[in-house]
């Protein structure tokens, strides 16, 4: 069970040619080669902000967040020291929530969740990497991942830039094992959220055979319905 938080966003009417502009400047910075990659990340995640208001599709916005996440394994070098890898990566705060929201937004929760799994595992897939030099990061499509349900539904809770969702992942057993994603508005706040996530992730440490703790982790994940 994983939650990711983006920063809430609330910004006024801006002039629509001024936001085409900052739009059109930040897709250039994004594709640009020679840029640090914590720049072209960053500035990505602004293209894929500003995309509906300067006008351009929700598929758009997605292509602009996937590009972001492909780059993201560039801010950790193999040589860098797992604290540093850390360190790099707290460049490209919120990326996993933002990444997830812009995919749903597109109409693809299974996208989501790919994009999820792949943000979250980055620090260890290069950790990995770094002491066995091969890639560990593997494949996360959508079809592969049901096998992570099999013993039961998975649940991501997230808070994007516009809205507090949950997706949940199931394994679809008629059609092969594939996974299937149901996407849930919660209409909480942030701060529920949290709360609700330290909560479980202090009882999943408990004792799990302890009828309490069991009583409550249900109750919580009752919640998340």
């Amino acid at each position: 069970r994983v939650l990711f938080r983006s920063r809430a966003a609330a910004e006024g009417e801006r002039d629509p040619a001024t936001v085409a502009e900052a739009w059109q400047r930040f897709c250039d910075a994004a594709r640009n080669p020679l840029a640090p990659v914590g720049l072209r990340i960053a500035a990505y995640r602004r293209t894929a902000e500003l995309a509906a208001e300067a006008g351009r599709t929700a598929q758009e916005a997605l292509a602009s967040i996937e590009a972001a996440v492909d780059l993201l394994p560039g801010v950790l070098p193999g040589q860098l020291d797992f604290a540093d890898q850390q360190h790099e990566i707290s460049s490209v705060t919120y990326l996993a929530a933002h990444a997830a929201e812009a995919a749903v937004t597109a109409g693809r929760p299974d996208r989501a969740v790919e994009l999820l799994e792949r943000t979250r595992g980055v620090l260890v897939a290069a950790e990995l990497d770094r002491r066995a030099g091969r890639d560990h990061l593997g494949s996360l499509a959508i079809h592969t991942l049901g096998a992570v349900a099999a013993d039961g539904p998975v649940v991501y809770v997230y808070d994007g830039l516009l809205r507090c969702q949950a997706l949940i992942l199931s394994c679809d057993r008629d059609s092969g094992g594939a996974g299937d994603v149901r996407c849930v508005q919660l209409s909480v706040a942030e701060s529920e959220v949290w709360d609700k996530a330290d909560r479980l992730t202090a009882l999943v440490r408990a004792e799990p055979a302890d009828r309490a703790v069991q009583a409550e982790v249900f109750g919580i994940l009752g919640w998340l319905r």
